[in-house]
């Protein structure tokens, strides 16, 4: 499947959207968006943007799938 540039932010956007208004994860959030758009989980890295990638990256060292890589000051 091939996307414009214009449907690459639709598809982050939406996916904001849902971190924000439902309260979920962002994997999460980009699993429910691959099955509404029927797209394959494996390519939807493809279409990210940076910063949904930077965030997924933390979520992931949060969880403990990757190591940490920076470390964060306590809030």
């Amino acid at each position: 499947m091939v996307f414009t540039e214009q449907q690459k932010k639709h598809f982050c956007r939406m996916i904001e959207e849902r971190v924000m208004n439902s309260n979920l994860t962002y994997i999460d959030a980009i699993l429910e968006c691959c099955d509404q758009m029927n797209l394959e989980p494996e390519t939807a890295g493809k279409f990210l943007n940076s910063p949904l990638k930077e965030k997924l990256m933390v979520e992931f060292e949060d969880i403990n799938l990757l190591p940490k890589t920076k470390s964060q000051l306590p809030i």
